[in-house]
């Protein structure tokens, strides 16, 4: 065991009527024998006390003291203020103390925690370490006092004091819980620690101090790239064991990405030093008074169990309970069958997905539990039917899906009220639809707008969705579409990463260089506010490789059976372009419709 030195020393008033030439130590009484507490093998101290130079000049004559001491039938600080400078108050430690009259001078001491004392013989403690002092300087009738730790481990920790006093660590148990422990509505219900992706999960920490020491936590989730949020919830006493105070303490994880995860949670103890909270593990160093817990979230990826309605929109079978976080995506199985980024079988891709589209009629069934009617074979001509009940006659040999949204939500209105807004995307030619109206607000005229769209999650951050800005300030719609950093629609333009710093654009079309992808935009604008709507064929923003990829791989512009949107109309705005591509942006004005599993209609469509 090493020695450590420990600090405070006071100094309290009495009178000395003669030094004796040979100094008697004396113990202060001793009634305890056994460290009770934590059931070290102490039961007293063997104190040395040496003489030693004040300072390079001071002369004196050799002096050495040693005394053994049992434990003091005591239990502090006890509302000791010395020994409430390096203890909370309701605290309880044990400790042995040795009072000794001594020529003024400097002296270090030495207390050893001994496990058998026999008048002059003792044996040195197999659980707990020696505390130090050094240069205690002893002043004409002043008594010096010093206050130490002994450290223990396992189970004990020890105090050292001349007075000592006996630490132990705190314990630590970790456990899922089925109720609600945070109160934020989140329980893990029957799951404990399996998981879906972005679903939460509780984890709970109890834990016990021996000495009753107030104690401090740290959780750590690893891998850490795989995790969207941590929330720690309050330490709190929950309880108390034979006057001991139980803790406990909730987070909620959610992970993002489909792996095991280690949640880690270490903890400490607390005193005093300098006036100050401390880890009593500083103060005892280089021993340790921690306790730590490792256990584990196994995530998997199931795609939620969903199934059509009878107005044919994909909604979560009854009894299905996965409660995803807000702004968490998860992989859908769109991106996991149909993405090409995951080992599926061939035969799988080729059944439910049509180029990079799943087909969900060929995934999932009817919520009444009648078969869903197969779609017809690639082979299988669509020439004299009218799939989409627009009242003409299809024609072609591919079959897809064209999806509908009308939004009925509300959202900011700093540039204006926003009205009418629709869109669509036809999974067989990546066509993608938008028109919106945005109402007038005086002093603010709506002549742009940054929008991405996806098929229902939150932005996941860079590497996913694409990002189109919207220009009406020019003739005709100027538009410009980069990679989403996944920080802020106002920076992509410019700053292409997450990461710190800025990242170089991942730019994707701009109608200035090449128009080709732009079927049709427009924007009007008049005293009653602006109508802006574009078409526009997404198929390379789909198929875009990024520049700064995510594990959960890219999607580009699009939606299916759920829609997630991020659109975000500017006022009074300016645009700036070099070279085709967009290089300055201010908007002083900005509404905003952010929405996330929203469901849409369906039809069928040929080609």
């Amino acid at each position: 065991m090493k020695a450590f030195r420990f600090l405070p020393l006071l100094a309290a008033a009495g009178c000395v009527d003669q030094i004796a030439d040979k100094a008697d130590a004396q113990g202060t009484g001793a009634m305890l024998s056994v460290d009770y507490f934590g059931g070290s093998d102490v039961v007293g101290f063997n104190f040395k006390i040496e003489r030693v130079a004040c300072d390079a000049s001071d002369a004196f004559s050799p002096l050495s003291i040693e005394a053994n001491v049992d434990l003091v039938d005591g239990i502090f600080p006890g509302m000791i203020e010395l020994v409430e400078q390096v203890y909370s108050a309701e605290t309880r430690h044990l400790g042995a103390d040795l009072f000794t009259a001594l020529e003024p001078g400097c002296y270090d001491v030495t207390a050893a925690p001994a496990s058998m004392i026999d008048g002059d013989d003792w044996t040195p403690s197999a659980d707990c370490s020696v505390a130090t002092a050094e240069g205690l300087a002893v002043v004409d009738g002043v008594t010096t006092e010093a206050t130490l730790i002994s450290q223990c481990v396992g189970d004990e920790v020890g105090a050292l004091d001349t007075l000592v006093t006996l630490n132990h660590p705190p314990v630590v148990s970790v456990d899922y819980p089925t109720d609600d422990r945070n109160g934020d509505g989140v329980a893990n219900g029957d799951d404990g620690k399996f998981n879906y992706e972005c679903e939460p999960v509780e984890v709970c920490a109890t834990i016990y101090d021996v000495d009753d020491d107030p104690i401090e936590t740290d959780w750590v989730i690893s891998p850490a790239s795989g995790v969207y949020s941590v929330t720690e919830g309050p330490l709190t006493v929950i309880g108390f064991d034979d006057g001991h105070r139980i803790w406990e303490q909730c987070i909620e994880v959610v992970t993002r990405v489909t792996d095991t995860y280690d949640v880690d949670v270490t903890v400490w103890d607390l005193g005093y030093s300098g006036g100050g909270i401390t880890r009593i593990e500083d103060l005892v160093s280089p021993e340790q008074s921690r306790d730590e817990m490792t256990s584990p979230i196994h995530t998997n990826w199931a795609e939620e169990p969903l199934c059509f309605d009878e107005h044919g929109v994909l909604v979560p079978a009854e009894g299905v309970d996965i409660h995803r976080a807000s702004g968490c995506a998860y992989i859908d199985a769109e991106t996991y069958y149909c993405s090409g980024l995951y080992d599926v079988d061939a035969d799988i891709v080729e059944f439910l997905c049509a180029g990079t589209t799943l087909i969900e009629e060929n995934l999932y069934p009817n919520c009444d539990g009648s078969e869903t009617t197969p779609p017809p074979p690639a082979e299988v001509n669509c020439d004299g039917i009218d799939n989409d009940g627009d009242g003409t006659v299809d024609e072609g040999s591919s079959y897809g899906t064209l999806y509908h949204w009308t939004n009925t939500a509300s959202g900011g209105t700093g540039a204006g009220t926003i009205g009418a807004t629709s869109a669509t995307f036809n999974s067989l030619t990546d066509e993608l639809t938008f028109s919106s109206t945005i109402a007038k607000k005086a002093g603010v005229t709506v002549n742009g707008a940054t929008f991405a769209i996806n098929a229902g999650p939150n932005p996941k951050g860079q590497g996913d969705l694409a990002l189109m800005y919207f220009d009406c300030n020019a003739g005709s719609p100027i538009i410009n579409v980069v990679a989403y950093n996944g920080l802020n629609t106002l920076t992509s333009y410019y700053d292409g990463g997450s990461a710190w710093g800025t990242q170089a654009p991942d730019r994707i079309q701009s109608s200035l260089l090449d128009a080709s992808f732009v079927n049709a935009s427009s924007c009007t604008i008049t005293s009653a506010g602006t109508t802006l709507s574009f078409s526009v064929d997404a198929t390379a923003i789909r198929g875009h490789s990024p520049l700064y990829p995510a594990s959960y791989g890219w999607y580009g512009m699009g939606f299916g059976s759920q829609l997630g949107i991020w659109y975000h109309p500017i006022g009074n705005g300016s645009f700036t372009y070099t070279t085709g591509w967009l290089t300055g942006l201010s908007a002083p004005y900005s509404s905003w419709l952010d929405l996330s599993y929203v469901g849409t209609t369906h039809t069928a469509v040929c080609l």
